[in-house]
């Protein structure tokens, strides 16, 4: 098979199987009485819906990995894989338990350092790797930045999950925007791998699409935000041009994930200067502070996923730009966020207590 074809099959059999095997845990868990909890503030729905739907997630990722091997054998898929699937399972695993009894938010946040920590080690996937032989300690700097970014967009992604197919929608754009990435820079493998993980997230809207049927919960949101985090790290920017080295490639995981960051940013400011925890559960997220303003939650959710196309779209192209140019998508980027922030400030009023 060739690299289209092998992208094609791992798409379609992540969507199939996410949408099939939502469906089926969408009757057990209905049958169970498996619906999101009660002290879930940040939650905008008035009734009690399942939040298992990440398994469904979970199923169709890894079956379109299978799938892939099965069809075009396991050359297709980097050696890295198999630590990242296993620290997958492990925040899955926590996350179901977590939605089911509510952990601790600081054993959480330990388990995804632990997971990202060995997973970076293990696996060798890391950002600034040149800081290895250019600065002392290096290898460590690498490490522990690898480390927070992972977790950081474990978060975003887990902050994301507060209104009908915005999680999924916004991890399907900023998947498919690594996908082409991983085109444009030859490296199909982290592809596919993005690309399954595309079709899981968009199968998993047929039951999550407002007025949403199921939710991912923590133990669908987690892993999304870990392999978008791991693709992202995992894809080479920096290039050699006409000009030299296109150091500033780096910067493409910023930009194009920079409206789920500026969410994660803007509500741990938001509680931290309300003098509550940052981990705490609220409703003065982005897509709230928009519906605030006016916006009907699926606008909100639509026009947020629209600006992560945006920016992605601008940051893809880093590694083919000369230096002037990368400078434009960046001012680019921020000129989003900005005017972000300038028409969402009138919906920023603490309203946690809602």
């Amino acid at each position: 098979m060739d690299a289209l074809t092998t992208i094609g099959i791992a798409l379609a059999s992540g969507l199939v199987v996410s949408g099939v095997a939502g469906e089926v845990v969408l009757r057990v868990a209905r049958r169970w009485s498996l619906n999101d909890r009660a002290d879930e503030a940040h939650k905008s729905a008035s009734a009690r819906v399942p939040n298992v739907g990440g398994i469904g997630i979970v199923a169709g990722w890894l079956a379109a990995l299978a799938v892939v091997v099965v069809a075009g054998g396991a050359a297709w898929l980097p050696a890295w894989l198999v630590w990242v699937v296993g620290g997958a399972l492990v925040l899955h695993v926590m996350g179901l338990v977590d939605d089911r009894v509510g952990l601790g938010a600081w054993l959480k946040l330990g388990v995804q350092l632990l997971v990202a920590a060995v997973v970076v080690v293990g696996a060798d996937v890391r950002v600034l790797t040149l800081m290895d032989a250019m600065v002392p300690g290096g290898y460590v700097l690498s490490c522990g930045l690898t480390v927070l970014w992972l977790v950081v967009i474990c978060n975003a992604v887990n902050f994301l999950d507060n209104m009908d197919g915005l999680a999924s929608g916004v991890s399907g754009v900023a998947g498919a925007v690594f996908l082409a990435a991983s085109l444009m820079t030859g490296q199909v493998d982290v592809g596919v791998v993005s690309a399954c993980l595309v079709g899981a997230a968009l199968g998993f809207l047929v039951h999550n699409a407002p007025p949403a049927r199921m939710y991912m919960g923590d133990g669908g949101s987690l892993v999304l935000g870990f392999v978008l985090g791991v693709v992202s790290v995992a894809l080479t920017y920096v290039g050699e041009g006409e000009g030299g080295t296109i150091w500033y490639g780096v910067l493409t995981p910023v930009i194009v994930l920079a409206v789920p960051v500026y969410d994660f940013v803007s509500v741990v400011v938001l509680r931290l200067r309300a003098g509550r925890s940052p981990m705490s559960a609220d409703r003065n997220h982005l897509s709230h502070r928009l519906e605030r303003i006016g916006l009907s939650r699926p606008m909100a959710v639509s026009l947020i996923a629209l600006l992560t196309l945006a920016t992605g779209l601008g940051g893809v192209t880093l590694s083919l730009l000369t230096g002037w140019q990368a400078l434009l998508v960046a001012v680019q980027t921020l000129a989003i966020l900005g005017l972000i922030a300038m028409v969402e400030t009138l919906g920023s009023s603490e309203a946690g207590s809602e």
